[in-house]
């Protein structure tokens, strides 16, 4: 009892350094706890959404033109597949997402499909969540039920209006209500939303039919992502030998479930989990660091004392528990405040984690989550605790009542004062480098960690800079100021004639993106991405080699060309449909997809491109871009701006009539597949003609509206997490040093009062005093900045498959700061050295 109460007075003692290990045993013990609870807290929302909506497991789609009655066979022969059923939905034709505009008439992308709420049941419960009254909703032209991503990260709720745009046309929805849903919630494979039957014949003008599957599998059947991508292959080659010919092109994006639905946005959440863990574990070396610091400073200082208790009679065993007491009470509770700290904050965290996957399945809390950091951390505390304080061991009486000096030792002289031509106060913090070796490793090691990590953070922040503009240099697409698609039948020589004859257009090329299969040991799925002349790009770029000139020659993503073997200058064999010819690697480039670059005329060796491509429109400077798109949209729009609603009673005879004979055009279009409708309509004695024009376009968009629509939620997310784990980060950097020039300047109080007396001024000894931290904070931080290099690399490659192409050079002003910012806090944290006072220590 007496021991723990000479542990409690040592805390009393030193409060200050008491709140500080208390504040960083909180905080690791709170990040270790997020970590944990919150590394699978994703999947497990996810789940929930499964199992409260009753969702089917699996769900895989045809276009319906590729679609055959004998693939039906596939799934019900199937040992594997259980409760099936067959629905349809609609997608857009070109491209899984579409122009959606808000109240202020700005556009944004969306990735959207559309079902019937018949064929939703087909897929789950359909349970739907709303303000709104039964009347309200009945009173709805154009209902539409949507996802609750839609409520939770655009903003939108029950009664708003919801716009979208394709083909040059409007459609305008009044939002119903919200629905939780486990497939089709994703970027990837779209946002299914719910629309009345009336509506949907209406939207099938624009957008195309798929024939889908939707089933669950036997348990054990998918445990994993892996399981997952070899299942869909294994659906694939049955679906090929029915049809006797490869699906290449015919089956983008068909297939998704659980673990496709959780890849993208849980594996961001689980990799920002791991970086909150790192910092979890410099905090905790941190701690120990200063723990073996303050233990043997207090040993130090308390020597005499010490030597007293001994001589009363207390064994050296007894005096090492005073030490272990106190830290493993300070352990306790900053465990128990980092417990209480992560409880409070669990609400907030699952509501991030809910917002950020767009569902709103309850988790439940995971208790272990909070013991095994607590456990750990107080063993970490107490083992450190119980290795330092066993010096006491060391000083029996005799010895401790000469301050530990147990014989005269005259050691060797290093840096010695006398031959010292340079500055003083230099010299005097250097010897003290060299006089504390074990502490300073200590600091190395702290400071090193807590470098890479805001080093890492500065790079994640690049990486996802402006909403996630930055990945447009590495997409492997043009970044024109528009991206047009027009209509089928019209060529890219009569596009690029069209367009040049634009004043405000400064270039035109063509894109078509398609996809290609690599022939190799293994088979690689890739994008094929095809110019006509890749001299006339501005945003493609090879790491190595060169650009493809001739229609033999490919540029491959580094990280296949690595995973499957090829280098420079070797051939590769790619197959689309049947069709398989050989091409030459000339160079590397670094994507964030999976893809190859490839000219025009090479894809024709493979499969004739009748049709153009993607339209990518450069303007010339100072062309209002949107004033351009508002003049292709009246240029070469549809006739029809919404065709969910009926013609206009208003206006004259001649607008009704023109209205009526655009709709019925729409109709033509897309029941009959026509692509070109003229009329002639005569009313007495005149004649009302008309009809769709050559070139009419079908979208409008641009690169970094799609990067947005993909990416700029989860580039927010991680800029801001970024920011707050390089604030917290360095804010331990900041208590570190605090901590440490405190307890030297205690421990040195008598020598820094000498030197004072002798003429040294406070200023000196604070030169002195960060002069002994500078040469070991310097090369922690520059290898810290090196280390983050191939970190950041890792990061890219798990994340996005490589080819990020973040800033490195900003590491070297990130390096700077950082020393500066070292600099700062031992130069403010050594100003205590004020407080000492040659009179006060005459006088003690």
């Amino acid at each position: 009892m007496k021991i723990l109460r000479l542990s409690i007075f040592n805390i009393k003692k030193h409060k200050k350094e008491s709140i500080i290990l208390i504040f960083l045993i909180a905080v690791s013990v709170l990040f270790m706890n997020i970590a944990i609870i919150n590394k699978s807290k994703a999947g497990e929302i996810l789940d929930k959404a499964f199992k409260e909506t009753e969702s089917k497991s699996c769900i895989y789609s045809f276009l319906e033109d590729n679609y055959r009655t004998e693939f039906a066979d596939v799934f019900e022969e199937d040992a594997r597949i259980t409760n099936l059923d067959k629905l349809e939905m609609l997608y857009p034709n070109n491209n899984a997402s579409v122009n959606c505009k808000k109240e202020d008439g700005s556009l944004f992308n969306f990735y959207i499909s559309f079902i019937t709420e018949e064929n939703e049941k087909k897929i789950s419960n359909f349970s739907k969540e709303t303000t709104l009254s039964d009347d309200e909703i009945a009173g709805f032209e154009h209902p539409i039920w949507m996802p609750h991503y839609v409520e939770m990260n655009l903003g939108y709720k029950p009664g708003d209006t919801f716009v979208i745009e394709k083909g040059g046309k409007e459609y305008s929805f009044q939002i119903a209500g919200f629905y939780e849903s486990g497939l089709l919630t994703n970027d990837t494979g779209s946002y299914k939303c719910i629309v009345s039957e009336a509506d949907y014949d209406t939207l099938s003008v624009d957008f195309s039919r798929r024939i889908c599957f939707s089933f669950d599998v036997k348990e054990g059947t998918i445990e994993s992502l892996n399981d997952a991508q070899r299942f869909s292959n294994e659906i694939d080659k049955k679906v090929e030998e029915k049809t006797g010919k490869p699906l290449d092109n015919t089956l983008f994006d068909n297939f998704d479930d659980k673990y496709i639905e959780a890849d993208n946005r849980a594996s961001i959440i689980e990799i920002m989990m791991y970086v909150i863990a790192m910092i979890a574990v410099i905090v905790v070396l941190s701690a120990v660091l200063m723990i073996r610091h303050k233990i043997t400073n207090d040993i130090d200082d308390q020597m005499e004392s010490i030597g007293v208790l001994e001589a009363l009679g207390y064994k050296s065993r007894e005096i090492s528990l005073t030490y272990v007491y106190e830290y493993l009470s300070l352990a306790v509770i900053g465990t128990v405040i980092g417990i209480l700290i992560t409880i409070l904050s669990d609400p907030l965290m699952t509501s991030l984690i809910q917002t950020f996957e767009g569902h709103k399945g309850s988790v439940g809390f995971n208790a272990l989550g909070l013991v095994i950091p607590m456990v750990a951390v107080i063993l970490v505390v107490l083992f450190t605790a119980l290795l330092r304080a066993r010096a006491i061991k060391k000083y029996p009486p005799v010895v401790a009542f000469r301050k530990g000096i147990k014989t005269h030792h005259f050691g060797k002289n290093r840096l010695s004062l006398d031959k010292t031509k340079s500055n003083i106060n230099l010299r005097l913090g250097f010897r003290n480098i060299i006089r504390n070796k074990r502490q300073n490793i200590g600091i190395l090691i702290c400071i090193l960690l807590s470098s890479l990590s805001i080093a890492f953070c500065v790079m994640v922040a690049d990486i996802f800079r402006d909403s996630g503009r930055a990945f447009s240099s590495c997409s492997g697409y043009e970044n024109g100021d528009i991206y047009l698609i027009f209509n089928k039948g019209v060529t890219r020589d009569e596009i690029a004639a069209e367009l040049y004859s634009m004043e405000e257009v400064r270039k035109v090329t063509d894109m078509c993106v398609d996809e290609a299969t690599i022939i190799g040991n293994v088979e690689r799925q890739v994008q094929s991405i095809a110019y006509e002349d890749f001299k006339e790009t501005e945003n493609l770029f090879v790491t190595k080699g060169r650009l493809p000139e001739h229609d033999n020659e490919v540029v491959l993503k580094r990280t296949i060309a690595e995973s499957m073997g090829y280098e420079i200058g070797d051939s590769i064999i790619l197959r689309k449909g049947e069709i398989e010819k050989s091409y030459i690697i000339t160079g590397y480039t670094n994507t964030i997809g999976d893809l190859v670059l490839i000219t025009q005329d090479g894809v024709n060796r493979m499969q004739p491109l009748n049709d153009h491509g993607l339209t990518n429109v450069y303007l010339k400077d100072g062309v209002d871009v949107d004033e351009f798109r508002k003049k292709i949209e009246d240029k070469y729009g549809s006739s029809t701006k919404d065709l969910l609603k009926e013609p206009s009673k208003d206006g004259s005879l001649e607008d009704r009539i023109r209205a009526k004979a655009e709709q019925q055009i729409a109709v033509l279009e897309s029941e009959y597949g026509v692509t070109g409708a003229n009329y002639a309509i005569k009313i007495g004695d005149k004649m009302i003609t008309g009809g769709t024009p050559k070139l009419r376009i079908e979208e409008i968009t641009s690169l970094d509206a799609l990067i947005e629509s993909q990416l700029g939620a989860i580039s927010r997310l991680s800029q801001i997490f970024s920011y707050v784990m390089t604030i917290v980060v360095a804010i331990i950097i900041s208590v570190i040093l605090n901590f440490l020039v405190d307890s030297t300047i205690r421990k040195q109080r008598k020598e820094f009062g000498i030197e004072k007396s002798m003429g040294y001024t406070s200023r000196d000894i604070k030169k002195q005093i960060v002069s002994r931290i500078m040469p070991i904070a310097i090369p922690a931080v520059i290898v810290a900045v090196i280390v983050a290099v191939p970190l950041t690399e890792y990061f890219q490659i798990i994340a996005f498959g490589g080819g990020a192409n973040p800033r490195y050079w900003l590491l070297i002003p990130a390096a700077v700061v950082l020393v500066g910012y070292v600099y700062v806090s031992a130069y403010i944290s050594a100003g205590k050295v004020k407080k000492v006072s040659v009179t006060e220590l005459m006088t003690e």
